[in-house]
């Protein structure tokens, strides 16, 4: 019962804050993959960046820490494409009308000396409503 009463609260102050204006980014989740360990070829040994352990793998927000900053409950798809080249329109809600686009990291890094590396891999979807951003976060979770 408590459980249900703080995720009621928790989703009452994102209601509020959208209606107030803001932009709501919610907690991105990192993809099940992230920090996988993978075999390298020869040449990815030799020019890959290095990290000493899983903790070095950037994520979204350490990626595009500068971009993330410059959003605000102002900024348009084209202000946004601008800002993310990369990003794939990736789908449409109809109910009401919401579309997200996805920015993807996706680098392998080589452990050290070591023959294998880890791949980073994350991702957030970007979320507009008559073309102005109302929130990004996880994929798939529309507003």
């Amino acid at each position: 019962m408590m459980r249900a009463n703080t995720l009621g609260i928790a989703a009452l102050g994102v209601l509020l804050a959208a209606a107030a204006g803001c932009v709501v980014a919610i907690g991105n989740e990192t993809t099940a993959n992230h920090g996988a360990r993978v075999a390298l070829t020869p040449t990815e040994r030799s020019s890959l960046p290095v990290v000493q352990s899983k903790s070095e793998l950037p994520t979204i927000r350490e990626r595009y820490s500068a971009q993330l900053m410059a959003l605000g409950p102002s900024t348009t798809v084209e202000q946004f494409r601008a800002l993310f080249p990369e990003a794939k329109f990736v789908q449409r809600s109809e109910q009401p009308p919401v579309d997200a686009y996805s920015v993807e990291l996706v680098q392998k890094y080589r452990v050290g000396n070591k023959s294998y590396g880890y791949l980073a891999r994350d991702e957030a979807w970007f979320y507009f409503q008559n073309n102005t951003l109302i929130k990004w976060g996880a994929p798939h979770s529309f507003p």
